[in-house]
């Protein structure tokens, strides 16, 4: 879960993980979820809800979570590719795309 911070108006949450729901999650878009497999090398879309701050260049953990915050064990590493905020249907989302760098050693 990330570090909310506000500067004259504007929010934003700076992340260091990539926390997305389960693959097939119901009245989720396909980009706010896990792939169906986590395959090293593969470039996958991610949507986030608000301003979200990520490191680009830098492998951060790949996570499932279920909402407020509980999130599970590293599934992969990944390499936030580029993102972006826009707004659609009036709300702030993030956008952008990672690519799978490894996965964790057990």
């Amino acid at each position: 879960m990330g570090k909310k911070v506000s500067f004259r108006g504007l929010e934003a949450e700076l992340n260091t993980e990539l926390a997305l729901r389960a693959f097939g999650t119901p009245e989720r878009k396909l980009e706010e979820c896990l792939p169906k497999e986590i395959i090293r090398g593969l470039n996958f879309p991610f949507l986030k809800e608000g301003q979200r701050v990520y490191p680009l260049n830098k492998d951060i953990p790949l996570k499932e979570t279920q909402g407020k915050g509980k999130l599970s064990k590293t599934l992969a590493l990944v390499r936030i590719t580029h993102y972006t905020h826009e707004l659609i249907d009036s709300k702030s989302y993030t956008l952008g795309s990672y690519s799978i760098t490894r996965k964790p050693k057990k």
